[in-house]
């Protein structure tokens, strides 16, 4: 059982702490101090927990961490990839496209004088259909027109207009900006290191999807013997 007197004793202590912080101790001061003392205390406190709450939160690295290396490889560049996406879509607000992939196709159309649809879909390694629904929300929106083709009637060739070139020109000038957040921790000597071995790696996948992976019956098993082709 606690002692009765040892309040007592825990108020001595603290009018010996308020004494070394006044120049002019008094009861009225005292008062005024042990009540601001005392939510310092509970503000401290309440940081503490909230801190100790947050250590508890699984950490996503520590996970991948614990995979095998090529899983780890993996996770972090699809994670980067949707990092990226993201940020594209908030630096894309109030332009008529909203995502990389759209900003990519016409990137490409803009670099080339016409592009047939199955080129460009090709080009950046997305499904057919996939491609198609691009495709087609841009020509909508008037950043894109499509022609029939003069030398192969059933194919249909894709230009970028004038209001899609103005709309690329702002896109690129914020694209710089999402570029700059996502390396702002890198120089380009450091970035320049990573280039071979994912480019590398990029040339390798992009000769196995270069054969059947924009076809949407592409099969795993079909995937697996491609590899053993290419490699």
């Amino acid at each position: 059982m606690a002692n009765k007197y040892d309040h007592i004793q825990e108020l001595i202590g603290l009018w010996q702490e308020f004494e070394k912080a006044t120049m002019k101790p008094d009861f009225l001061s005292f008062g005024d101090w042990l009540k601001n003392n005392s939510h310092q205390e509970n503000r401290s406190r309440d940081r503490a927990e909230k801190m100790d709450k947050e250590s508890n939160v699984p950490d996503i690295g520590d996970e991948i961490a614990a995979l095998p290396v090529k899983q780890q490889l993996i996770s972090l560049i699809a994670r980067l990839a949707r990092l990226q996406d993201f940020y594209a879509k908030k630096f894309f607000e109030g332009l008529p496209i909203n995502s990389l992939l759209e900003f990519s196709f016409l990137f490409s159309m803009n670099k080339s004088t016409s592009l047939k649809k199955k080129e460009i879909i090709g080009l950046h390694l997305v499904e057919y259909s996939t491609g198609i629904d691009i495709l087609n929300r841009l020509i909508r929106l008037q950043l894109v027109i499509e022609s029939r083709d003069d030398l192969d009637k059933r194919s249909k060739r894709l230009k970028i207009t004038s209001e899609g070139k103005r709309i690329l020109i702002e896109a690129l000038i914020r694209m710089n900006k999402i570029n700059d957040l996502f390396f702002m921790e890198y120089s380009d000597e450091d970035l320049e290191k990573l280039l071979p071995s994912l480019t590398l790696l990029e040339n390798h996948h992009k000769k196995i999807f270069g054969k059947s992976g924009s076809n949407s019956g592409f099969k795993i098993l079909q995937l697996l013997k491609t590899i053993d082709e290419v490699t």
